[in-house]
């Protein structure tokens, strides 16, 4: 794993690292983090914003591919929430030539604008989010 965080010290970093791999991940889980990547181009001279018409279809004729999907779609509202907070603390610590705001702002955009859908909730949202 990259650490993106300005750390004092080595062990800062490790304990970082140590903290994201602890716990028992969902597969779909780590399958829906891969999936939300894929929006992402860290190679060009905007890699914060994220281009969700690269995410996968969801076109699968297997019953079992189409469960996983589900799952997988459920847990991008986890991955969402974890990198929308992300970018809000790594706007304030670091120092790195990116548009952390943006990039959250796009992950808790589509948080909301997912929700509805994959959890059939209909509790209250921040209202329009542009």
């Amino acid at each position: 794993m990259i650490c993106y965080v300005k750390c004092n010290s080595i062990v800062t970093c490790i304990l970082i690292i140590l903290v994201r791999r602890v716990g028992q991940n969902h597969d779909s889980d780590l399958r829906s983090k891969s999936f939300c990547e894929m929006a992402a181009d860290y190679h060009t001279e905007t890699p914060h914003i994220l281009d969700f018409s690269k995410y996968p279809g969801d076109e699968p004729s297997d019953v079992e591919v189409e469960q996983l999907l589900q799952d997988v779609e459920k847990c991008t509202l986890a991955s969402h929430l974890f990198w929308g907070l992300w970018g809000i603390i790594s706007e304030h610590v670091n120092e790195i030539d990116f548009d952390y705001m943006e990039y959250a702002r796009q992950r808790f955009q589509q948080y909301w604008l997912r929700k509805p859908a994959l959890l059939g909730s209909v509790g209250a949202s921040p209202g329009s989010i542009d």
